[in-house]
């Protein structure tokens, strides 16, 4: 078996990003080798923690392309992509290795659970036994708080204990108000899905106050379809795999002949204005139910500059593809804050982070320090708006 050095881009990298995920990933590891499998920001930022850690691994960009052989008693793989899981898990299952026994895949970011449904509304989400599923619920107080979202207020994505939701409930207790919180955010979704979800749901889960915490998966629809905010990028390629099996399609309705997936009309709108436009309908979806809105823009690492990494433009460029970067991120906010000047449901905090340091993990998610200063923030915010839950 060959192995390569796993040299470091950045070089600013000062903590372990996401040890939790990798001792959990690794809990089967016994006495045995480390195979490290990948060749993508991920890959490095997993064989940093490794280093960091002070575990030994070899090192190969590639396994499927690799001829790899596997003494299970003596080695295990670690997979650390960021897409194309499925050709490793195929691979490796092929070879005779046992998922989680013998090899561990690090999820989308690297740290979360593992979804393991198809919506076909939202295109993937998580099933649980939960009567509010897939939501996370925290508490069982007097107001009830529905929170939207991306990775950044997914309960499961964190590479950390707690996020800012659990912070926001602490918080809120501390001051003396008991909430139920539905943590509704996932890994992944844009404002599109998020407006999408509300819609389904509001009048099931009857929140008093809704909160949608977004804006970074909108920039330059990282995200979702170009031209198209209302279609995830995995849920075109569930449709696209459809279309190219026509026998699996019903023949009913006078539905024949099926050449193509028509996504709607084209949106040609700036992402901002792509953004705003969702963000008003969540508004106008809530006041039709009496359910108070509250939309907050949240931190882009472009409006804070303290981060982890002292390389941030490489730590953008390189974060899931997104190719972000200053003018891009800051063109988005600016507009944005201008759209919403004055208006009374939305809050900016997209420079909340500004000039303190050891907030992020990466180029888009905080470490434990950074989500209790939104949990804090948004507490207070909150605070003051839950006499009117009383009207």
């Amino acid at each position: 078996m060959s192995t390569i050095s796993c040299t470091g881009r950045y070089s600013g990298y000062k903590m372990i990003r996401y040890e939790k995920s990798i001792i959990r990933r690794l809990e089967n590891l016994n006495d045995r080798d480390i195979i490290l499998v990948g060749d993508d920001y991920l890959t490095e930022y997993i064989s940093k923690d490794l280093k960091k850690m002070n575990r030994s691994f070899h090192y190969i960009a590639n396994v499927v392309e690799a001829d790899l052989m596997v003494e299970k008693t003596k080695q295990f793989v670690l997979v650390a992509v960021y897409s194309g899981h499925k050709a490793y898990y195929d691979f490796l299952l092929s070879k005779g290795l046992i998922y989680n026994v013998d090899f561990a895949m690090m999820n989308i970011g690297g740290f979360c659970r593992e979804f393991n449904a198809i919506d076909p509304l939202l295109g993937y989400c998580r099933k649980s036994d939960a009567i509010y599923h897939p939501y996370d619920i925290l508490g069982e107080g007097k107001y009830k708080i529905a929170i939207y979202g991306s990775s950044t207020c997914d309960m499961e994505y964190a590479g950390i204990e707690k996020n800012w939701i659990f912070y926001l409930y602490q918080y809120l207790k501390q001051m003396g108000i008991e909430t139920t919180i539905l943590a509704g955010g996932c890994a992944g979704y844009s404002s599109g899905q998020e407006l999408l979800k509300i819609i389904r749901d509001i009048n099931i889960i009857c929140p008093d106050m809704v909160i949608d915490f977004s804006g970074v998966n909108d920039v330059s629809s990282s995200t979702y379809v170009e031209g198209y905010p209302f279609v995830g990028r995995y849920y075109k390629r569930v449709w696209d795999s459809i279309r190219e099996k026509p026998e699996v399609i019903p023949d009913s309705f006078d539905i024949r002949n099926i050449q193509d997936v028509d996504y709607g009309i084209k949106d040609l709108q700036e992402d901002f204005e792509i953004w705003s436009n969702n963000i008003k309908k969540m508004n106008a979806v809530c006041s039709a139910f009496s359910v108070k809105f509250l939309s907050i823009l949240e931190p882009m690492v472009s409006r804070g500059n303290c981060v982890i990494d002292s390389e941030l433009q490489s730590i953008m460029e390189n974060a899931g593809g997104r190719k972000y970067n200053y003018i891009k991120q800051n063109k988005f906010c600016d507009k944005i804050i201008e759209i919403f000047r004055e208006v009374p449901f939305f809050v900016d905090f997209s420079s909340v982070f500004s000039e303190i340091n050891d907030v992020y993990l990466d180029g888009v998610h905080y470490a434990d320090k950074g989500h209790k200063i939104v949990g804090k923030k948004l507490a207070e915010i909150v605070y003051k708006r839950i006499d009117s839950l009383e009207n």
